[in-house]
């Protein structure tokens, strides 16, 4: 038809898998282990509430700051491993994509048991599905964040997923994964700036991590155990 474009991915018919207060989450139409984020509109934003309209109206280049501290903090943790064979415990990103709603991120796909989206780790709490196996994963997080030297300014249960990533058609190992939230978007760059300082912080996030789920946090062995 005139006037198409074909290097546009139509997302405009398909319902988000996700959808937050910046983005929302489209599975990828032509790639089954990929996921495609979109920045929600400016206006889209005004509709949800008088403090968010202010939010939008008033720091609409914050959103892109916030997606530049993603990419940049992205670079710093792949390039501690040029082989590439590290599994890193963010997710993994592949640059941007044009769709028919917006400029879209490319991002891997960390899935469930039945092939969709990997449930949260709030969601597993909530749904009291917390054994043997999502407290090894997440103790494998914790220690693959620390050893990455993640800066991640929103580490939160709603954030980490957890689920199986494909790597050239074959399922990986069950694993935790940051799939949003990670950069300093600190004013004041201190984790950037301090490796002790960021260390500090990735202990306090991931004892409120483990308190969530009646969990204990040991700082000395760097593990999640029953309580």
């Amino acid at each position: 038809m005139q006037g198409e474009r074909p290097d546009l991915i139509v997302l405009s018919d398909a319902v988000p898998i996700a959808r937050g207060f910046e983005r929302a989450v489209y599975q990828d139409p032509h790639d089954p282990d990929r996921l495609i984020k979109v920045l929600v509109p400016d206006a889209a934003q005004v509709q949800g509430g008088r403090i968010r309209a202010v939010f939008a109206r008033s720091f609409s280049g914050y959103r892109r700051f916030l997606l530049r501290q993603e990419y940049r903090e992205y670079l710093h943790v792949s390039l501690q491993d040029l082989s590439g064979a590290s599994r890193l415990p963010i997710t993994h990103m592949y640059g941007f994509v044009l769709t028919d709603i917006g400029l879209g991120c490319a991002t891997q796909k960390v899935a469930g048991p039945d092939g969709g989206a990997a449930g949260t780790w709030r969601e597993l709490i909530d749904a009291g599905q917390v054994g043997p196996d999502q407290i090894a994963a997440m103790t494998d997080f914790a220690r693959r964040m620390m050893q990455f030297n993640v800066r991640a300014s929103d580490l939160t249960a709603k954030n980490v997923v957890l689920g199986h990533r494909t790597f050239h058609g074959v399922p990986g190992p069950y694993e935790a994964v940051l799939v949003d939230g990670f950069g300093d978007t600190h004013a004041i760059p201190i984790r950037s700036l301090s490796r002790r300082a960021n260390r500090a912080a990735l202990h306090k996030r991931m004892d409120r991590l483990g308190r969530r789920a009646g969990l204990m946090w040991d700082r000395n062995t760097r593990a999640f155990t029953a309580t």
